[in-house]
């Protein structure tokens, strides 16, 4: 059966409805506590208001309380600050990024709705498990442009395709 979840926010007052289908299943799930749901944000609006304040600080330090319908938790984005970080992509794959970065690390606290039982879930996470590189790709526009996440598998890299990429002026 498909898991399906719809979180609606009333721009009014902030509050925030859910419907699941179906409904969480607190055998295999944490359950979710209202007071952690109301005042979050989606993943999405966490990312952008986390490449605002790299815009404006030059700083990736921010925290997000975020919320997808299905499980809620707490983003820590944190400066990589040392000479192991590089501050300059090297395409490394046809299409990918070259050029200045600001190498941002990732965290994540899980504080509901996440499995029971899951062998993703590592207790403690490291500021570097996740590293998200950060480009001033046009003057103003700052992006994700790789993405390196170290798993039980190994290391997951995502790129964002360059030539997939348009920018109008307005």
């Amino acid at each position: 059966m498909e898991r399906n979840a719809t979180a609606i926010w009333n721009p009014k007052n902030g509050r925030i409805r859910t419907v699941r289908t179906p409904s969480l299943n607190l055998k295999k799930v944490h359950p979710l506590d209202d007071k952690v749901i109301q005042g979050s944000i989606d993943p999405y609006t966490a990312m952008l208001r986390a490449l605002h304040t790299i815009k404006q600080t030059g700083s990736c330090n921010s925290s997000h309380n975020i919320y997808d319908g299905l499980r809620t938790a707490e983003l820590t984005l944190h400066d990589l600050e040392d000479d192991l970080r590089p501050n300059f992509l090297t395409a490394d794959r046809p299409d990918a990024y070259d050029g200045a970065v600001i190498a941002c690390g990732l965290t994540s606290k899980p504080t509901g709705g996440h499995q029971l039982k899951s062998r993703w879930n590592k207790k403690k996470r490291n500021i570097d498990d996740t590293i998200i590189f950060i480009a001033e790709i046009e003057p103003d526009i700052f992006l994700p442009v790789r993405i390196e996440i170290k798993t039980f598998l190994g290391t997951i890299t995502t790129r964002l395709v360059m030539t997939s990429l348009s920018i109008k002026n307005s």
